[in-house]
């Protein structure tokens, strides 16, 4: 764990980077890492653009084709330095509804009572009002992910050493970049977020 210098939207950062050898995946658009974890059955993928594109333009320009080819560029034995920022997202634990989102996707029958949805339950009369989400609280550091904030860094350096593997190159995630935690089984992420200090 040491400070670095992390180049955001708003200027330059100064913030605490962890670094380890990690499994690396890339396209031709962007790279990364995937880091399982060990009492989860997800894993953490984060995601940075090449310089010349930013992370506006690459999430918008990103498909499942992208999201795809990157999972798919994994092998076991391609490992980087990573170095990658400690960082929290809060929840307010309110939910948010996602009703006009998915309206205006297309999917605004689900909202009426026009919709069938007997084929899911022994009633006919199921209807769906709302779909809302609540946006949980994510905390990466030197503890892990969902790691406690309040760790001490020399504690969790001697535990990271005992499982350290070696890389040939580096890859810091100094710009803004995606984060994923993704299902082990169906590779469907479970939550994405952006890091922009």
């Amino acid at each position: 764990v040491a400070d670095g210098t992390f180049y955001s939207e708003s200027g330059e950062k100064t913030v605490k980077y962890m670094t380890s050898a990690e499994n690396y995946i890339h396209t031709d658009k962007a790279q990364g890492i995937i880091k399982y974890m060990r009492n989860t059955p997800v894993k953490f993928v984060a995601i940075m653009p090449n310089e010349d594109t930013s992370l506006e333009s690459y999430i918008s320009s990103m498909t499942y084709l992208e999201y795809s080819d990157m999972l798919d560029s994994f092998k076991i034995t391609s490992l980087t330095n990573a170095s990658v920022p400690e960082f929290s997202i809060k929840s307010d634990g309110k939910p948010t509804s996602l009703k006009s989102e998915l309206e205006n996707c297309g999917l605004a029958d689900i909202f009426t009572d026009s919709i069938n949805l007997s084929n899911i339950t022994l009633s006919d009369d199921l209807f769906v009002n709302d779909i809302s989400e609540i946006q949980p609280s994510v905390t990466v550091n030197s503890a892990g992910i969902g790691g406690s904030e309040s760790v001490k860094a020399t504690v969790t350096a001697n535990t990271l050493k005992s499982d350290s593997k070696t890389a040939d190159s580096t890859l810091k995630f100094d710009r803004p970049f995606i984060f994923m935690l993704i299902d082990n089984e169906s590779n469907i992420p479970l939550y994405i977020g952006t890091v922009d200090f």
